[in-house]
């Protein structure tokens, strides 16, 4: 049935309101399964419901008069009524419209249908769809279900009020129901109760706006600020980080005022963005401000590292020693360097402790990784605080800055405290100083008693672990470069030696040179057999299979032996001919001659001596024989250890120092190398190289015990008788002054030498060795003994 003959039925001013294309359902009593319904609802509250019947059926038209709550109405993306009721007709239909069409429905019959006026719909790109509204603050709070938004008033560049509709304009930012943001620049606001509409648009119109501060097209940040407000000092709070094509600016919303802002300068950059932070930095003279940034997207980070990769760098440190006026024992400062300018601000305030220009200072840094820098004779040091920074850290500083070595300031840290100092060697004493007022330690050189070694420097300019026992104060653990731990050895000794040396009469000043002479070749000597026998006691006390124990022990040996025997033939020909040239140097002082064959016979002499050593070692070698297939070729090694060449450990290196073998072998014999050598062959084997390995060791004892004592004897009256020789020329030298000030420099030298570690793996001071060796001379008494023929 057509709207025209619906028409004709209709009350006087009644009028067809709806005639809906889309019906979703339509049932009455009576109505044809295959026929074609139509709906008509009127101005009056009428329905005519029509159904032509099909092909065979009659039509038929009903009509029912609605009464007020009949419709029931749902609002969800689209409003649907419905109808259903038990009458005569039992009639019952559902139509679904769109927002804009039931509300136009709504105008043309108040009263026909129920509208929650607390209902608000909000349509950003597409359809309308509804949201509960709330204003809290200066923003407009939409929740539907779980999910909740906000449109903030203050980012709305206009905002009219066209009943029903509020259109805003300005940025927003929209989370979708997968919590993904997005930017939005328009948003219309269906809101049904009026008040609450036009309480929005006064709040709007109340407020400050953001973009009247900042461009309507800047990158947008929210974070967290830090730096000078006002007059009140300092504070951290919630801001807002707007970027535009050439300004910077933070942003305090809640009050809406600029916090800081600073031009965007590519040729004078004063911003600094630390990806690790995911902070941007302000610099000024001497108040700088930091915002925080929250939750950067990736292309956002990378947007913010590329614009403002400049020459900064920025490091969260703990900082020692002197800085200004400031004490500094592990305060948290920012270093932040930029071309020419070292800073340290308070992370806290970020205010500028202290700054100064790369000229005025020194800058130093070794593999112990902790950084120095002195700045007008005061020193500080600096540790990491941010450990994902550490590769970066370590880059800035070898390659950054201009270094300078260690042991030119002689440069120590304190070992407890990790207090840098300066040590400064006076004429009575030596002072550990951070700045020219400040003394972290003082002492005076005849209350140092001995220089213990705990660890010595991988590297020239690097860290030595050592401890001073000062008398009175005990044990003061130190890490300090070699250069400056001689220089303490070597001012103490002249501050507390040269006045008393050099008053010595002249024979009592020739005994003492002797005596240090003849120490000096006995160090030379005699050091490496001890190390040795150290080593073998320490691979004997090693917890491993016992047939790879006999191994290493069977490879030290060999190398051990191999290494001194060289080292004994280079000794017993060279060390003769460096003191005759040392001699002669001396003796031009007054235009003397050294008798040479003095120096031939000491040559002589120790040639003896070690050649009687070499024979006993030979018997060592010998023992080693009969299980050479245990003993690693030296090719071997270097193919299966490409590392060798780190620690030097070649064939030449062991003759020099024996103590090298000790690493050979146990880079051959580790875990992997030993994968893939032959497992243990069997029992009688692992006897076999039982009984020759402990042979070797028992040759060896023997060797020390028997042979090496009377060779060291042997070797202190070759030399003494050697010297007294040279007492004539001795005699007239000594007269002269120059001559004691030479003689008195190489008392300082030798005194160094004995107080230096036997080797890096054998931290023993030479002087502690040198009493191991004499000591070992009273075993002669006990040889000599078993030789008597009476008791």
């Amino acid at each position: 049935m057509s709207i025209a003959e619906i028409s004709k039925r209709l009350k006087s001013g009644e009028s067809i309101i709806c005639n809906p294309s889309s019906i979703d359902s339509l049932e009455f009593t009576g109505s044809s399964i295959v026929g074609t319904r139509s709906l008509y609802l009127t101005s009056q509250g009428r329905v005519f419901a029509h159904d032509t019947g099909g092909l065979f059926g009659d039509p038929k038209l009903i009509t029912v008069q609605l009464q007020k709550g009949d419709l029931r109405t749902s609002f969800e993306e689209q409003v649907r009524v419905a109808y259903s009721k038990k009458n005569d007709y039992n009639l019952s239909f559902t139509i679904v419209f769109s927002l804009p069409d039931f509300l136009s429905l709504c105008s043309r019959s108040p009263g026909l249908f129920e509208i929650p006026a607390e209902r608000t719909y909000i349509k950003l790109e597409q359809g309308f769809f509804p949201v509960n509204l709330k204003i809290a603050g200066h923003a407009i709070v939409l929740t539907s279900g779980v999910y909740k938004n906000k449109l903030d008033l203050t980012r709305a560049t206009a905002c009219q009020y066209e009943k029903p509709y509020i259109k805003l304009s300005g940025r927003f930012t929209w989370s979708d129901e997968c919590k993904r943001e997005k930017t939005i620049k328009k948003a219309e606001l269906l809101v049904l109760d009026e008040h609450a509409a036009r309480s929005v648009v006064e709040a709007w119109s109340r407020l400050p706006k953001l973009f009247d501060l900042v461009p309507i097209d800047a990158m947008l940040f929210p974070g967290e600020y830090t730096g000078r407000l006002d007059q009140a000092g300092t504070r951290r709070k919630p801001a807002l980080l707007a970027l535009s094509q050439d300004m910077a600016q933070i942003v305090d919303e809640e009050r809406m005022r600029v916090l800081a802002e600073q031009l965007i300068d590519d040729e004078e950059p004063s911003i600094a963005y630390d990806s690790y932070t995911q902070s941007l930095y302000f610099f000024r003279d001497d108040d700088n401000c930091r915002i925080s940034l929250n939750g950067l997207k990736m292309e956002e980070q990378v947007h913010l590292a590329e614009r403002f990769a400049g020459q900064w760098v920025i490091f969260e440190t703990g900082v020692f020693g002197s800085l200004a006026d400031m004490a500094c024992i592990d305060e948290t400062l920012l270093f932040v360097h930029s071309p020419g300018e070292c800073r340290f601000i308070d992370p806290d305030g970020m205010e500028t402790v202290h700054r100064f220009s790369d000229q005025d200072a020194e800058f130093y840094f070794n593999s112990s990784g902790i950084p120095f820098i002195v700045y007008r004779e005061q020193v500080l040091s600096l540790i990491l605080r941010e450990e994902d920074k550490q590769e970066e850290y370590q880059q800035f500083w070898k390659t950054g800055l201009p270094l300078q070595k260690l042991s030119r300031k002689s440069l120590c840290l304190a070992e407890n405290s990790s207090q840098p100092f300066i040590f400064r060697f006076d004429a009575d004493g030596c002072a550990l100083m951070q700045d020219p007022q400040r003394h972290l330690d003082k002492f005076a050189y005849s209350s140092l008693k001995r220089i213990q070694y705990l660890e010595l420097a991988q590297e020239e300019d690097d860290f030595c672990r050592i401890v001073l026992l000062i008398q009175g104060r005990g044990d003061v653990p130190l890490r300090a470069p070699m250069q400056t731990i001689k220089g303490l050895i070597q001012s103490q000794y002249q501050s507390l030696k040269k006045e008393a040396t050099l008053a010595l009469p002249d024979n009592s000043l020739f005994a003492q040179w002797t005596q240090n002479v003849n120490d000096y070749i006995m160090t030379q000597l005699f050091s490496q057999f001890f190390v040795i026998e150290a080593e073998i006691q320490t691979l004997q006390a090693t917890e491993a299979e016992e047939k790879e124990k006999l191994a290493q022990q069977a490879n030290y040996l060999y190398y051990a032996v191999q290494g001194l025997k060289k080292h004994l033939d280079m000794l017993s020909i060279y060390l003769p001919l460096m003191l005759k040239q040392e001699e002669q140097r001396l003796a031009r002082k007054a235009k003397q001659n050294v008798k040479v064959e003095v120096f031939k016979s000491l040559q002589r002499g120790l040639s003896g001596i070690t050649g009687q050593i070499s024979r006993s070692l030979g018997d060592v070698e010998r023992s080693l024989g009969p299980i050479s297939y245990v003993i690693v070729p030296q090719p071997e090694i270097e193919e299966d250890n490409s590392d060798l060449a780190r620690w030097g450990a070649t064939l030449a290196s062991v003759a020099i120092n024996p103590a090298y073998a000790v690493n050979l072998v146990r880079m051959f014999f580790d875990e992997d190398a030993r994968d893939n050598r032959e497992r243990a062959k069997d029992e009688l084997e692992k006897n076999r190289l039982k009984l020759y390995v402990e042979q070797a060791i028992h040759s060896y004892e023997y060797l020390m015990r028997a042979v090496l004592p009377y060779c060291i004897s042997e070797t202190s009256e070759t030399v003494n008788k050697c010297y007294k020789s040279l007492g004539d020329s001795y005699a007239v030298l000594l007269k002269l002054k120059p001559a004691r000030e030479m003689l008195f420099e190489r008392f300082c030298e030798l005194h160094l030498y004995k107080e230096m570690p036997v080797s890096p793996s054998h931290l023993l001071t030479r002087r502690a060795m040198l009493e191991k060796i004499r000591s070992s001379m009273e075993r002669m008494n006990g040889f000599i003994r078993q030789c008597r023929w009476s008791e």
